[in-house]
């Protein structure tokens, strides 16, 4: 090889590397897009199997039942529980959802027309109409119930998934642990089975805190807008409940549909709307949050919203959903991965009890 082709040869290997290496990285990228949501239906698979495992043990400890009666017993409480809850409080809710969905045409209603009385909100409206009118009314309103429709079966899919997943993991976790912990050289196996069992408590203690969370949230928002003679309170507190599993932003989920609903009635009862979900917003953030996390999982606030924006950007809703958890889990997994081993400090691990 000539001096000539040997520095060409030098300047072309390491370009052509590089192109390699983001080949690799796209084609890597482009697959990831297609199974995150399988990881992710994974992953909140394994949490429900952490909350079972957790009342298996509870009743295993209480109760003498072997693993299997006691996961039984746990599974069939929570449909009994669902069941009941249905049975009870179905008609209710059902009442007052079908209230909800008259209601709220007429409150988005009613809020658009004050809007539109701004000018230049009202031209930008006038443009947004002249361009809407380019798509038949037909097919709009077949491709919102198409896609309406696919989300409900779509969610119904997933949530069938999680509970399966979960039964099965719960049923025989050693299995799942063992063949994980086989995976690493075997004078490494001991350190890794410290860690799993390390985020397997961390995990619970987190599911702990968030239930007893959305409760109380759930309960005083319902108590609160009853009390100020809110249409559709106890609908409404039990959405705040759920929605209080994604921190921060499931407030502000929340308090549109009571807002919207208020707006009907009059300006006054949607200003103590507003009084109401800040009195309850102020006594999570001061008062109940800072009591559960004393005794289950503390992450910091500034910390849970850029694991939202992260994974709410790059995961969509799902991974909006699951941030929290699996913030945790990163920050449990550097600790003990990173901080402990590699650099051989000694910390607090997040959560663990």
């Amino acid at each position: 090889m000539t001096e000539a082709s040997a520095s060409i040869d030098r300047i072309v290997r390491p370009f052509v590397y590089f192109l390699i290496a983001i080949a690799l990285a796209l084609a890597v990228f482009y697959l990831l897009h297609f199974v995150v949501r399988i990881l992710l239906l994974t992953f909140a698979g394994v949490l429900f199997a952490i909350f079972l495992d957790a009342a298996t043990q509870f009743f295993m400890r209480h109760i003498r039942l072997p693993r299997f009666p006691a996961l039984a017993l746990t599974v069939l409480l929570l449909i009994a529980f669902l069941a009941g809850f249905a049975l009870l409080a179905g008609p209710s809710i059902g009442e007052q959802m079908r209230g909800l969905k008259e209601q709220l045409p007429a409150a988005i209603e009613k809020v658009a027309s004050w809007i539109s009385r701004i000018p230049w909100v009202e031209e930008v409206v006038t443009i947004a109409a002249e361009e809407g009118e380019t798509l038949p009314a037909a097919p709009r309103i077949l491709g919102h119930l198409t896609v309406a429709i696919g989300a409900v079966v779509g969610s119904l899919v997933s949530a069938a998934i999680v509970f399966v997943l979960g039964v099965y993991l719960a049923l025989h976790p050693w299995i799942y642990i063992n063949a994980v912990i086989t995976l690493f050289p075997p004078h490494r196996r001991k350190r890794a089975q410290e860690i799993l069992s390390t985020l397997g408590s961390v995990m619970r203690w987190w599911l702990v805190g968030r239930l007893v969370t959305m409760t109380t949230v759930g309960v005083l928002t319902a108590l609160g807008l009853y009390l100020i003679g809110e249409p559709l309170a106890f609908v409404l507190g039990f959405i705040a409940g759920l929605f209080t599993f994604i921190p921060f932003v499931g407030f502000l989920l929340a308090i549109i549909p009571a807002l919207l609903v208020a707006l009907v009635e009059s300006p006054t009862l949607a200003l103590w709307v507003l009084v109401v979900f800040a009195i309850v917003e102020v006594l999570e953030g001061n008062v109940i949050t800072p009591i559960v996390e004393h005794r289950t999982v503390s992450v910091p606030p500034a910390m849970v919203v850029l694991l939202q924006l992260l994974f709410g950007t790059l995961l969509g809703i799902l991974g909006m959903l699951l941030a929290t958890p699996l913030g945790v889990l990163a920050i449990v997994l550097i600790q003990m991965l990173y901080v402990e081993d590699v650099l051989g400090d000694k910390v607090k691990i997040m959560g663990k009890h």
